[in-house]
């Protein structure tokens, strides 16, 4: 137990003097409060003692100024709800924020900043810090809005040599939003970053500021101003009246982890006959049941090795004037966890000679180095070169199937680990079957073939089922089939196809096997097709059509045509050739034969009918109708004719070898001469044809 009691008069002194430079950091203890002050800017009361005042350098972070300029002191004390700050100014020329254009901050000002948590330092102010501003007579306080529903009382005098402010600044005030008054025990024993900062205007803007920390001359730019800069606040710590009381937080102890423990502050003493209230304070991440009672108690933290982990709680007691406080240490050891081992797997199936991986989960709660001890039937050998840093072995030959049990524990230099095991059970092996797709094939297109599986084998003697697979251009008949048939396309074109067999036993698939089939593709002979049966008037120009006729390797195709004796065709070999429908009186049926050749092959014949229809109203005559003459001839020929009727017109018609009439003339006399010189060298035939319809035809030669 350690008495926690300081002397003190009851306050503390900050006095400003000008100084060139101090260190960056400064710290201070305040006295508690001794007895009741007034706010009525008069520093007056016991606990304003002149007897204990600090004397501190002044240091100045702007402007122009000497110590008759702008000078000061500060003085402070607390108590449980308050913090009570004196500044005491010397100010040769007043102005004030009544009297200018300038900002608040601008005039006569003291400026108090406060910041409970000071393990967060930053250019801002956390929910724990504030800054108070007190103007040169105003009774306004700007800057941070008091917290948690309190309010500043302060009171601004003038004095012979400038001014003072005398202010009661709740703890409340700048504590998280939500915090309750029993909250400040919580920080009673933890410095508290504080800063002051004086401003001076003497009429044409602010000309100069004093801080008690702040540092003109730091090492960084931003020290000279506490201004959103709880990075430079200076330290204050709370002093303890010497009083009637002393708390006792007990012994130290020594405990194992997540054990109950209980601390004991019933050895505090109390001489007086005020009520104690306790407050006990626990390091970062463990919390109090019943923080405020005399026996508060947590459970020990955990800890991961063996070394002991040392944990300090504060006591801070109050009889609601006095306080004092003590603290005991905490000493917590481990306690050793088993190991934990485990196999992923209870059981394993596998085959004779296969190589398998033991998954295995250890875990030590403490963190020990743990070792692993594993336990195996004689015909297996553990390996530890595998991959994924599991042990691994392969299994044996057996000749009936067989279970081994393999055993792990663990141990951490303390206790071994329960035992976990898996049984490894090993099969014998099935031998996989052997497929066999028989010998390569070549064969023509438009024949079946069979694929032939009838080789394939099984060691052991299982049956085998199948399975083909191949082109798809080639579809198989039945390919679960042991010999399954292929129908080749006749249009297929010279190809090697491959066809893939897979056997299996019943238990696993054979290794493939392949044949290869080589199709040669057999020429097919062309179609021939001479088009539809035509009707057709006698004398007509007749097309016939061979376009339709194909060949199914798309082949040029050579045509021939053959037409009925005494017709004559435009040209055999042309796919349309034409001729003149033969001037007959009745109707009659010609039949022309079509063959089509691709020039390996020559279709089928193929006929196409012709039927003319007649002219009724043509009559013969006998031979000695009309002469010609002469014939053979150069060109010029004379029509003599004979047995003609008189006084009727008749037309004379010409019509080359081709089928083609060439001339068509209408006469009315007996002898016509025609000039033919023009025409190709050839055979013609020449119809007279009377208007009552008598006709005759002659063949003549022009060479």
């Amino acid at each position: 137990m350690k008495k926690s009691i300081l002397f003190f008069l009851g306050f503390s002194t900050v006095s400003l003097v000008y100084a060139q430079h101090v260190e960056p950091t400064r710290s201070m203890l305040v006295p508690a409060l001794k007895d009741k002050i007034t706010i009525d800017g008069i520093a007056d009361e016991t606990s304003w003692s002149e007897e204990s005042t600090i004397t501190e350098v002044y240091n100045p972070i702007s402007g122009k100024i000497s110590p008759s300029d702008l000078s000061g002191y500060v003085k402070l004390c607390w108590d449980v709800n308050n913090l009570y700050v004196f500044v005491s100014v010397k100010d040769d020329t007043a102005y004030t924020i009544n009297e200018g254009p300038y900002y608040s901050w601008e005039y006569d000002n003291v400026e108090v900043f406060l910041d409970l948590d000071t393990t967060i330092k930053g250019s801002y102010y956390s929910s724990d810090a504030a800054q108070y501003r007190f103007n040169r007579q105003s009774d306004q306080q700007i800057c941070t809005t008091p917290r948690n529903g309190t309010t500043l009382v302060f009171e601004e005098v003038e004095n012979i040599d400038g001014w003072q402010v005398e202010a009661q600044i709740p703890w409340l005030s700048f504590m998280p939003a939500g915090s309750a008054q029993k909250d400040f025990l919580d920080w009673i024993t933890e410095a508290i970053g504080f800063d002051i900062q004086i401003c001076d205007n003497d009429g044409f803007g602010r000309d100069g500021q004093t801080s008690w920390d702040a540092d003109v001359e730091g090492s960084d730019a931003s020290e000279n101003n506490a201004f959103f800069q709880t990075q430079v606040f200076g330290l204050i710590n709370l002093a303890f009246n010497d009083t009637t009381l002393e708390a006792n937080a007990g012994p130290d102890q020594t405990v194992e982890e997540n054990s109950l423990v209980t601390l004991d502050a019933s050895g505090s003493i109390n001489q007086g006959n005020s009520k104690i209230a306790y407050r006990w304070i626990a390091p970062e991440g463990i919390s109090l049941i019943n923080k405020d009672s005399i026996h508060p108690s947590f459970y020990a933290p955990e800890v991961y090795t063996n070394d002991v982990y040392t944990y300090t709680f504060k006591l801070v007691i109050n009889d609601s004037t006095y306080y004092t406080t003590d603290k005991v240490n905490i000493n917590v050891t481990n306690i050793n966890t088993i190991p934990e081992s485990y196999i992923d797997q209870d059981s394993i199936v596998v085959f004779e000679n296969q190589e398998v991986f033991l998954n295995r989960s250890v875990w030590d709660a403490d963190g020990d180095s743990i070792t692993l001890y594993w336990s195996t039937p004689d015909e297996i050998i553990l390996r530890n070169d595998c991959v994924f840093f599991s042990p691994c072995f392969v299994t044996p030959e057996v000749t009936v199937n067989t279970d081994y049990t393999i055993k792990l524990v663990v141990f951490d230099g303390y206790a071994y680990s329960l035992e976990d095991s898996v049984i490894i059970r090993v099969l014998r092996t099935n031998t996989k079957p052997v497929a066999n797709a028989g010998t390569d094939q070549i064969v023509n297109s438009g024949n079946k073939i069979e694929l032939n599986g009838s080789s394939s084998f099984d060691v052991d003697n299982d049956s085998l089922t199948y399975h083909w697979t191949g082109s798809k251009d080639l579809i198989i008949n039945n390919d679960s089939d042991i010999n399954p048939t292929l129908e080749i396309p006749s249009s297929i074109s010279d190809s090697t196809y491959l066809f893939i067999l897979t056997v299996n036993d019943g238990v696993i698939n054979s290794d493939p096997d392949s044949v290869h089939i080589t199709v040669h593709h057999i020429n097919i002979a062309p179609v021939a097709h001479a088009g539809g049966d035509q009707n057709v008037s006698s004398g007509s120009l007749v097309q016939l059509d061979g376009s339709l006729s194909t060949d199914f390797e798309s082949s040029k195709l050579y045509y021939t045509w053959t037409a009925p004796s005494g017709l004559i065709l435009s040209d055999i070999n042309l796919v349309n050739p034409n001729f003149t429908a033969p001037i007959i009186h009745d109707n009659q049926s010609f039949n022309f034969i079509l063959l089509v050749s691709d020039g390996l092959m020559e279709s089928e014949p193929d006929t196409v009918q012709i039927n003319v229809e007649g002219n009724n109203n043509l009559n013969g005559m006998n031979a000695t109708s009309y002469s010609l003459f002469p014939n053979p001839t150069h060109g010029e020929i004379t029509i003599q004719l004979n047995d003609f009727p008189v006084k009727e017109n008749y037309n004379i018609m010409l019509i080359n070898s081709s089928g083609v009439l060439v001339s068509n003339q209408n006469y009315s006399q007996d002898l016509v001469h025609m000039e033919l010189s023009e025409l190709p060298k050839g055979l013609y035939l020449i119809y007279v044809i009377s208007d009552s319809g008598k006709y005759e035809s002659k063949r003549i030669i022009i060479y």
